[in-house]
């Protein structure tokens, strides 16, 4: 199995890091992200013009945003940055993506698959049983009293986020 494969990402995912890695490799793409962005101060791909470049009608476009959303394979892998992802700001067709630094080294050939394997696992987002008792933890430390199931029920299942965005969010409240 491939890589992409192995992590769940489809082909549409592939390109969408294709996109996102151009601006490393050539900067004349920082130029032309700005353009297509119709904004020069933006020379990163956003979700808006990945979703243009890659799917032909609107329809597809809005299906594929869920493939930004935290609990897929594309985001949860960490293979993928969003701006923005940890404050939860600003519409998700405007948030700018990068590679992480795994990907370009797997590119220019200083790693292996493997090891970005390896990495992106570690980052995988925990199974729902552990995501609730991550939430669980964080709502009564910050609450001071215990959460009912239902209220940690609600928000693991609506927020399928990482340990560590998970204490940016609780903090913000």
């Amino acid at each position: 199995a491939t890589a992409a494969e192995e992590l769940g990402l489809d082909e549409f995912d592939v390109t969408t890091l294709l996109i996102a890695l151009a601006p490393e490799l050539e900067s004349v793409y920082e130029r032309i992200y700005g353009f297509l962005n119709d904004d020069l101060t933006i020379r990163r791909p956003t979700v808006e013009l990945v979703t243009r470049l890659a799917c032909r009608d609107a329809a597809s476009r809005i299906a594929r945003l869920s493939r930004f959303l935290p609990g897929s394979p594309l985001m949860s892998s960490g293979l993928l940055r969003m701006s923005g992802e940890t404050t939860f700001s600003g519409p998700l067709s405007s948030c700018q993506l990068s590679v992480d630094p795994s990907v370009l080294e797997l590119v220019v050939g200083s790693t292996s698959s493997a090891r970005v394997l390896d990495r992106a696992s570690e980052r995988r987002l925990p199974g729902p049983s552990a995501r609730r008792e991550v939430w669980r933890n964080h709502l009564w430390r910050r609450a001071g009293t215990e959460p009912s199931d239902e209220l940690v029920d609600a928000v693991a299942t609506l927020l399928p986020l990482d340990e560590t965005r998970i204490a940016s969010v609780v903090r913000s409240c």
